[in-house]
């Protein structure tokens, strides 16, 4: 019975020893977490300086190195490859190459010698390690693994990952909220199980050998660590089997006494009778050495508890020190005994300075809190600057009974601008689209109900404080029977994919007589995994002052093109180069050309000559460059489509075109080719009667004149009295050309016609 229960203390002892172990590798993968949490970018020569201040050979025994695993979805490795190259991993490789769409890559490993295979490997490729990921990142707890090779082991030893997950926001001193608080990834450390148990403790292999296996039964397939036993005796004669939890994993323990424990206990009458003396020897001699054993044991554990208790320290001092919440340690007088780089940071003090101070005179609980900001108290930084915060205290007590006071204060005052500039930015687009008369409209596409802003109320013309009616069955109740149709088609488009947006024009009912035009425009802003629409939102307005203006323009352009096509004179339509926008019949009648051979082939200036169309640009140049007159009016010959020419008298007027930046041109050509004949005419006709009439009147009235200022004496009576008659008929008929050719330019060509054909 002695011996047995001797057996069950020491096993025991070497169990707990076991889990010491263990813990004291969570308590640095907790100290690497607070390590990579307290910066937002960590360098590969940074992360291999913390793990080397670890001294994992020394406080570490057994485990391999520490190392960090990334989540990353499929399709979204070259985004942290190319991350990890700019914090100085330019090497990592992934493999092997899997078709999982959460894949757990191990992007940082340290030291990297020995464990070179491992950086890049992603752990989702094999069952027993993306199950322990799964479940550690579901339960924020850490997980071990089952046994499994390490690649970076060449050997058949069975090893293991311990993965303890990592939150945003990670607090390594409470256990995390993986329903509130978003996965970032794991720090885990690699270890063969021959490392981590062998010299577990100093009795090993001198008062019991033990095989550890990995679940609840001592099966040899699962077999992970068997010492090495210097007797060749079967099984021992006293035996414990532990089973426990370890991380997730049930780990089973199997404990067989040594043939120097069991001798050490052998008590036979007949031996005692023989050699009681040496027996007692024997014992004494074996208490002593069970006693300094025990010693040995326990003079290690205490080392090992030391240590797990200074990297606690450690891990919560880098925990404190790297936060980037200020942290402040107070005495029972508020008095600052302590305050972390962001407390200090966040006063503007330096550690010598914000020592000794009063709390209080920093901070300052607010009168007015904010409960759904989180805002409760004031502050004031060194150099007078105000804040706002979020302040917490926990109440402590030292070992020797001295109050203590924690202070966590979170600066919200960005926080705090943000919102409110959210807040007035919120005002100010609800000013505008209500100032523009736009209303937004957010459709959920699961449940057909929609919100609606106060905008498109109004402009529905329902109050908007109502709410008794749903907005969405409302507005598609008083849509145009006929435009419905069209209004439903773009909407399916668009939550199909067909389309990237749904633009309606369409009426609304608003009485028994009142129809109003409306235009809308709406996106799919969510889509779930299957790429079903789930969300749509848009604007929508009120344009029927703008559709009726569209009419009265569509109508008003109707009737002047019907002018246009109607009127008797040629009308043409042209741009900078003489091309034809536009013509009429008459203009197409006048030229000989059809309006399909205008408006595609035939420009104005190929229907003049080089003199008329130099002539006909300097001038209208000259009048828009003087700006003194907006018509141009000049008779131009314009060729003919079988070369002919005629005469056009051209009324030419211009309009600026700001949308295309460019001047067009109106001009009214009337067809006086006819009126030129008759001009031509009319002068043949005047230089007639000023050459064939005048002329000869002129020397027969000079020769009368003659004849009767030389020849009166010798003239009879009759004679002179013809003469006289002559000369006086020549002068009427002198004044009667003259006031013909005085009167030619005023007189109608037809009343020059009918006096010449009168003649």
């Amino acid at each position: 019975m002695v011996a047995n229960a001797e057996f069950r203390r020491l096993t025991d002892d070497s169990l707990e020893s076991l889990q010491i172990r263990m813990d004291t590798y969570l308590s640095s993968l907790n100290a690497t977490a607070a390590f990579l949490g307290a910066s937002d970018e960590v360098t590969r020569d940074e992360f291999d300086g913390f793990v080397a201040q670890l001294e994992i050979e020394k406080y570490l025994p057994g485990i391999n190195g520490i190392g960090y695993i990334t989540p990353v979805k499929a399709g979204q490795e070259q985004e942290l490859i190319d991350e990890m190259a700019a914090l100085g991993e330019p090497d990592l490789d992934i493999h092997p190459l899997t078709d999982n769409a959460q894949k757990y890559i191990i992007n940082r490993i340290s030291p990297i010698g020995p464990n070179v295979e491992a950086l890049g490997l992603d752990i989702s490729f094999e069952e027993g390690r993306r199950n322990s990921a799964n479940a550690a990142r579901d339960t924020g707890l850490p997980q071990l693994t089952p046994r499994i090779l390490l690649v970076q082991e060449h050997s058949s030893q069975p090893g293991f990952l311990l993965l303890r997950p990592v939150y945003f926001n990670d607090d390594p001193t409470s256990r995390p909220d993986p329903a509130t608080s978003p996965f970032k990834g794991f720090v885990y450390a690699p270890f063969v199980g021959r490392n981590l148990l062998t010299n577990l403790t100093a009795n090993q292999g001198v008062v019991y050998q033990f095989s550890v296996f990995d679940g609840p039964t001592a099966d040899m397939d699962q077999l992970i660590y068997a010492s090495e036993s210097d007797s060749e005796a079967p099984s021992g004669r006293y035996s414990s089997t532990y089973t426990f939890e370890n991380y997730g994993r049930q780990w089973t323990v199997l404990y067989e006494s040594t043939t120097p424990f069991e001798a050490s206990f052998r008590n036979t009458m007949a031996w005692t009778l023989l050699i009681g003396g040496l027996i007692l020897s024997g014992m004494l001699v074996f208490s002593v050495r069970s006693l300094r054993i025990r010693g040995d044991a326990t003079h290690e554990l205490a080392q090992v508890r030391e240590r797990q208790i200074n990297a606690r320290e450690e891990e919560n001092r880098a925990v404190v020190e790297n936060a980037v919440t200020a942290v402040f340690i107070l005495d029972g007088q508020r008095k600052i005994l302590f305050a972390n780089q962001a407390a200090q940071e966040g006063f503007g003090y330096s550690p010598q300075q914000i020592k000794g101070l009063l709390f209080d005179d920093l901070v300052s609980a607010s009168d007015d809190q904010e409960e759904t900001s989180g805002v409760n108290a004031r502050g004031t930084t060194r150099d007078g600057a105000e804040l706002v915060l979020d302040l917490h205290y926990n109440e402590w007590t030292t070992f020797e009974g001295a109050p203590r006071l924690t202070a966590i204060v979170r600066d919200l005052t960005r926080e705090t601008e943000a919102r409110e500039e959210i807040r007035i930015t919120k005002i100010r687009y609800d000013q505008a689209l209500q100032g523009a008369g736009i209303g937004v409209f957010d459709v959920n596409l699961e449940t057909g109900h929609s919100n609606v802003t106060d905008t498109w109320c109004e402009i529905m013309g329902i109050d908007s404080d109502r709410n008794d009616f749903d907005s969405q069955d409302n507005f598609m109740s008083r849509v145009h029977p006929d435009d419905l149709p069209a209004l439903t088609a773009n909407d399916t488009a668009c939550i199909e994919g067909r389309t990237a947006r749904s633009i309606s024009e369409y009426r609304i009912k608003f009485s028994d007589t009142e129809w109003r035009w409306m235009r809308s425009e709406a996106v799919v802003v969510n889509r779930n995994k299957e790429g079903k629409a789930l969300r749509m939102i848009g604007t929508q307005a009120d344009i029927t002052e703008l559709h009726n203006s569209q009419h009265a323009l569509e109508a008003s352009e109707k009737r002047f093109r019907q002018v246009l096509s109607a009127a008797p004179i040629g009308m043409v339509l042209m741009d900078n180069n003489g091309h034809f926008l536009g013509v009429n019949n008459a203009f197409c009648k006048l030229t000989g050309y059809s309006e399909d051979e205008l408006l595609t082939t035939v420009r104005m200036p190929d229907m003049m000559s080089k003199d008329e169309r130099k002539k006909l640009y300097s001038e209208i140049s000259n009048l828009m460059n003087s700006d003194d007159n907006h018509v141009y009016t000049a008779e131009h010959r314009i060729v003919t489509r079988n070369n002919s020419e005629r005469w056009g008298l051209f009324h030419i007027t211009w309009a600026y075109d700001k949308n295309k930046d460019e001047h067009y041109f109106i001009s009214q050509i009337i067809d006086i080719t006819d009126q030129k004949k008759i001009e031509q005419i009319k002068n043949e006709f005047v230089s007639t009667v000023s050459h064939e009439l005048r002329t000869p009147l002129t020397s027969i009235k000079g020769a009368l004149g003659l004849v009767l200022a030389t020849g009166t004496d010798q003239l009879e009576d009759a004679k002179k009295r013809l003469i006289d008659i002559a000369l006086s008929n020549t002068e009427r008929l002198t004044t009667i050309v003259n006031d013909i050719l005085d009167l030619e330019k005023s007189l109608p060509v037809r009343w020059i016609l009918s006096f010449r054909i009168s003649i």
